[in-house]
């Protein structure tokens, strides 16, 4: 599983403290044409963590939990959006196999509920083994199955359900109360991805939901592989229930992207909408290796069978981006939309 100190694929000087500030994020890579009109400072913030905020979880030393965040939107109709939270070295089940917390807020951002999601809580009916590392990436999917509850799929990036360290990702149809529902697994093995995940992949470290590229009204999911060779992000077109139909992969010399895109391509992932008015969604994917580890975030033009149909890389001195970046910056390990 490797030291407990070395994320995305570098290790790091010492330990992180993952006791995480989830309402005071840094929005370090701020496009320059909107740097003036965003605030430079953090005009007001709230820590949630065991005891803090009315969250009133147990978490243990190294659970991690703030890995992963992600807005699902409203989960329970209070008219306010909830949130999921990777803790993927959590220990219900064993050792690091992971877990997700979701936590139901108040107007005020502090916490009004929350429901464990693990091997051992929140209705998983799952198989989950010790450094699974489930909860290592979060996505809202939407509401998949028509029910009136938005639905998650979480990464488990170092199961070995095809191989070693190959990662998987599991679709959770959710109740309203956080609770699951259904779950399903998507891995190497899933018949629309053999051949496409390697042994030592990482499948499942990043995720992101693109929105409906195809137009049959599901939404595509899109899932990073950044140890498959430079790396790799596959686009799954999902149906209601979650299965995958089919898969593309996006990596150096294939589906369009005919360019080298460095290291640990697929380390973070973002939808952009439709930035080029085609009528399909495009996403950036960082490679946060690239430049001896000063890292690049690439532009990705789709077509609607997920395939690159143009791209732009953004790096030090490369696509209008003006600031400094040095040495282990890892630039582009987790990407938003602003």
């Amino acid at each position: 599983m490797g030291p407990l100190h070395s994320i995305s694929g570098r290790p790091l000087a010492r330990p992180l403290a993952w006791r995480a500030a989830l309402m005071a994020t840094a929005l370090a890579a701020a496009p320059a044409t909107h740097a003036q009109s965003l605030p430079s400072v953090v005009l007001e913030q709230l820590e949630i963590s065991e005891g803090l905020a009315g969250f009133g979880g147990d978490l243990d030393p190294i659970d991690a939990f703030g890995y992963a965040v992600e807005t699902l939107g409203d989960l329970d109709g209070d008219g306010v959006p909830d949130l999921a939270v990777g803790t993927n070295l959590d220990d219900d089940g064993g050792n690091f196999t992971g877990a997700v917390w979701i936590l139901f807020l108040n107007p005020d951002g502090t916490v009004k509920a929350e429901q464990k999601i693990s091997a051992l809580a929140g209705g998983f009916g799952g198989t989950l083994l010790p450094g699974d590392r489930f909860g290592s990436g979060v996505a809202s999917l939407g509401d998949l199955d028509g029910d009136g509850v938005i639905d998650l799929a979480v990464g488990t990036s170092f199961a070995d359900t095809f191989g070693f360290s190959s990662g998987a990702i599991w679709i959770l149809l959710l109740n309203a109360d956080g609770t699951v529902k259904s779950e399903l697994e998507i891995s190497g093995n899933t018949p629309a991805l053999v051949g496409l995940i390697p042994f030592n992949a990482r499948f499942g470290r990043s995720l992101e939901a693109l929105g409906d590229l195809n137009g049959d009204g599901v939404t595509e999911l899109a899932v990073g592989a950044w140890k498959d060779a430079g790396g790799a992000t596959l686009v799954l077109f999902l149906d209601s229930a979650g299965s995958v139909q089919s898969a593309t992969k996006i990596a150096a010399g294939q589906s369009g992207l005919d360019a080298d895109v460095a290291v640990n391509f697929g380390t973070g992932i973002a939808a952009l909408g439709d930035l080029d008015g085609d009528g399909v969604r495009d996403m950036a994917v960082g490679a946060n290796g690239a430049d001896d580890w000063r890292g690049e975030v690439w532009v990705l033009f789709l077509n609607s069978d997920g395939t690159v149909k143009q791209h732009q890389r953004i790096a030090q001195d490369s696509g209008g981006f003006g600031g400094a970046l040095d040495p282990d910056d890892l630039f582009g390990t987790s990407l938003g939309t602003l």
